[in-house]
């Protein structure tokens, strides 16, 4: 019997250890390095893209988001067990959903890596609760739910640049300063973190309008 429950411990012990060797290693997000990047790759009136991922074109708002954890140090993880949530990019025909898509990515950061969220006072305000390497999450109050994220380089003074398809300048809102957002689809550099909300010309749209900070641990 003795022998048995020597076994029987043995076995437990190597499954225990099998488990956790499987589970991801988890690194704290570098909020520098995660800025940096978001700097280099993202610019007002142009494009800004790095060649080493795909270019989703007009949808690349979560690529770009989750190159800039990655490059923060974030750990990408190909789920082994199939209750786990996973996130990676292996080449531009390999890649998880949580990669490129708004809910599955927030479902990721919030279910593996302890993300929480934190709502801004109000869309219109200047600053917000964000860190540095957060992320914003957008519901533009048209029926699509949440649909867009931006990531967070800091705050400052917005730089002079007219959107001609809003006929508006970036210093025009919120006094020319306040929280930055730097994101892809329609590129954006330093702009406010709540451009999209002074954008827009419809009252009843922007009404409805949310934004959530996800806060990355």
């Amino acid at each position: 019997m003795k022998r048995a429950g020597r076994i029987i411990g043995a076995l437990l012990a190597g499954i225990l250890g099998f488990l956790i060797a499987a589970a991801p290693a988890w690194a704290a997000l570098d909020r520098t390095a995660a800025k940096d990047y978001s700097n280099r790759y993202s610019c007002n009136s142009v494009q800004c893209r790095n060649g080493a991922y795909k270019d989703f074109g007009d949808s690349d708002c979560t690529n770009f988001v989750s190159q800039t954890m990655k490059a923060g140090g974030i750990v990408q993880y190909d789920a082994f067990w199939p209750w786990q949530r996973e996130w990676y990019y292996s080449s531009s025909t390999n890649y998880s959903g949580s990669w490129v898509g708004v809910s599955k990515f927030v479902d990721f950061m919030l279910g593996e890596r302890g993300a929480t969220y934190v709502s801004p006072s109000s869309m219109s305000a200047r600053y917000t609760p964000a860190s540095i390497g957060d992320v914003y999450m957008y519901d533009w109050g048209r029926g699509a739910g949440w649909s867009h994220l931006s990531t967070s380089p800091g705050f400052g003074t917005f730089p002079s640049y007219y959107d001609s398809t809003y006929a508006k300048n970036y210093n025009t809102v919120t006094g020319g300063t306040g929280d930055y957002l730097n994101q892809h689809s329609r590129d954006r550099y330093h702009a406010p973190w709540n451009w999209g909300y002074w954008a827009e010309r419809d009252s009843t749209i922007r009404a409805k309008m949310k934004t959530l900070v996800v806060h990355i641990p």
